[in-house]
C-alpha cells in the first residue's frame, strides 16, 4: 500500500501518478510493466517513486485495490437494479463483460484477467483473506441480496451461496477474456451452472 509520504501529496500528483500507473499496466502485462515508464510519464524521480511506494507490486495492487471499489459500486447499482435478484446480477455481469474490457480503463481490467496465474491468484487471496475492508463491501453485497425467493434461512447459508457464486463467475470472466473465439459456449455453460444452483437455492424456477 501507499506510503504516508505518498497520501500527503497534492491530490493532482497523486492522480498524475495513478493515471501514469494506469496507462502502463494497461498496455502491458504485469511482468512487462516498467517502472521508468511510469515516473517520466508522472514527472518524479526514481527515489521519490520508492518513497511512495515499496515496488512495482505494492503499485499494482493499489490501482487494482482501487479499480475494485468502482467495480462494487457498479455492482451494488447492478444488484439495486434487479431488486437484490443475486442471480439476475451474475447474468449482469457475464453479459456486461465485452462491452466493460472495451469501455474506460477496460484495457486494465483485461490485463489483471490475463495476469491470474497460480501465483498472482494466491497473491490475491491472501491479501483479499486479511484485509477488513474486503469483508465491509461484501457486507454491502450481503445486505442488498433479496432473500424472500431464496431457500436459505440462516446468514451462514446466504454466504456459501455468494461464496459459491464467486467460485463459478470469476473463472468464468477469466475464460471469457482468454479464449474470446469460445465466450458464446462459455457463457453458456456458466448459465447451465446456474440454472442448477437456482434449483437447490431458490423457492421456484426463476
Amino acid at each position: 500500500m501507499p506510503t504516508a509520504t505518498f497520501r500527503n501529496l497534492k491530490k493532482e500528483k497523486q492522480e498524475k501518478l495513478i493515471k501514469a500507473a494506469i496507462k502502463e499496466f494497461s498496455n502491458c502485462l504485469y511482468d512487462k510493466v516498467s517502472i521508468n515508464r511510469i515516473i517520466k510519464d508522472s514527472d518524479i524521480s526514481r527515489g521519490s517513486f520508492y518513497m511512495y511506494f515499496e515496488n512495482k507490486e505494492d503499485l499494482y495492487f493499489f490501482i487494482l485495490d482501487l479499480t475494485k471499489e468502482k467495480g462494487i459500486e457498479k455492482i451494488l447499482k447492478s444488484l439495486d437494479s434487479v431488486d437484490g435478484d443475486i442471480f439476475k446480477l451474475c447474468e449482469i455481469i457475464v453479459d456486461r463483460l465485452p462491452y466493460n474490457i472495451n469501455c474506460d480503463n477496460g484495457s486494465f481490467l483485461k490485463n489483471v484477467i490475463l495476469n491470474m496465474d497460480y501465483l498472482m491468484q494466491n497473491k490475491i487471496l491472501v491479501r483479499h483473506t486479511h484485509k477488513k475492508d474486503d469483508e465491509s463491501l461484501i457486507e454491502k453485497i450481503l445486505v442488498k441480496i433479496n432473500r424472500d425467493n431464496l431457500n436459505i434461512t440462516t446468514e451462514e447459508e446466504c454466504c456459501t451461496l455468494f461464496e459459491i457464486l464467486v467460485n463459478i463467475t470469476l473463472p468464468t470472466l477469466v475464460d471469457m477474456v482468454r479464449f474470446t473465439d469460445r465466450q458464446s459456449d462459455i457463457k453458456d455453460r456458466y448459465l447451465f451452472k446456474l440454472k442448477l444452483l437456482k434449483k437447490r437455492f431458490c423457492k421456484e424456477e426463476q
